[in-house]
């Protein structure tokens, strides 16, 4: 499903965009010697105990960790209530080619259910998610918005 960003939103969580600079120090020195370190990164950005860094989001919230260069996001919130919350992601291609994309999140629960999307858990908070198929939401056309959606149940 592919939709226009029609600003008809007041209730944001959060919004950001993905500048695709890589702010991790980088270890070898002036002469090009790594030393002994090892990269322990996977290709979820994170170490090999599956923590891909970043904000914690509080409970019932989600936080964007990043996705596609040029790709923005907007997480409203749909509904809360004592133990847990439904969001949608509104995902904006900003550049002027079509875009296969991919987004990880955090969330501050226990992720129920989603729809309009594929998802990964990448570990007990952290979820990527893509378009999906049967959604029709795999390529987000230059200029253009696609909406997924998730539930959660609310972390203590």
């Amino acid at each position: 499903m592919t939709t226009e960003d029609s600003g008809d939103f007041t209730d944001t969580s959060s919004t950001s965009s993905d500048s695709g600079t890589d702010s991790s120090s980088d270890t070898s020195d002036d002469t090009g010697d790594s030393g002994d370190s090892e990269d322990t990164s996977d290709e979820t950005g994170g170490d090999e105990t599956g923590d891909t860094g970043g904000p914690i989001p509080d409970a019932c919230e989600v936080v964007d960790l990043g996705g596609n260069e040029g790709v923005t996001t907007e997480i409203v919130l749909m509904s809360q209530w004592d133990t847990g919350a439904c969001h949608e992601i509104y995902v904006t291609n900003q550049t002027r080619d079509d875009v296969i994309w991919t987004r990880d999140l955090r969330f501050g629960g226990t992720v129920d259910n989603y729809w309009n999307a594929e998802g990964e858990q990448l570990n007990s908070t952290d979820w990527r998610f893509g378009g999906q198929p049967s959604a029709d939401n795999i390529v987000v056309l230059s200029g253009k918005t696609v909406v997924f959606g998730s539930c959660m149940v609310c972390a203590p």
